[in-house]
């Protein structure tokens, strides 16, 4: 009968020993369990201001956008002005160097009758 007490003391302690283990286990695993709960909060935390940044960064380049466009416009606009006073000093000089080749023949034809009435007195 000695055998039965002690197989029972080995049986108890062999069954302390394993509910120690599971308490272990279980203690383990819920610290593993809130350490990933504590991970996904801080991935949570960084996808949202990753998030946040890219909405910041996309208003960004929308507004770069639009000041592209509109400084586009404006060279477009400036090209186009450029191009009207560049005819418009064409044409102008156009009409100078009418006038003044008009101006020069009247010139010439004065200065050639002045020459005509002074050969005429024989000066």
């Amino acid at each position: 009968m000695t055998q039965a007490p002690d197989r029972l003391d080995i049986l108890i302690d062999q069954v302390a020993r394993l509910t120690e283990g599971l308490t272990e286990l279980r203690l383990s695993n819920e610290a593993s369990h809130r350490a990933s709960i504590e991970k996904f909060d801080r991935m949570w935390e960084a996808m949202q201001r990753q998030s946040q940044d890219i909405e910041r960064v996309s208003k960004n380049i929308e507004h770069v956008s639009k000041n592209i466009e509109h400084v586009s416009q404006n060279i477009d606009q400036m090209s186009q002005n450029i191009d009207r006073m560049a005819n418009e000093v064409t044409a102008t000089a156009r009409q100078q160097a009418q006038t003044i080749d008009r101006l020069t023949q009247q010139q010439a034809q004065t200065v050639d009758r002045l020459i005509q009435l002074l050969e005429a007195k024989g000066v």
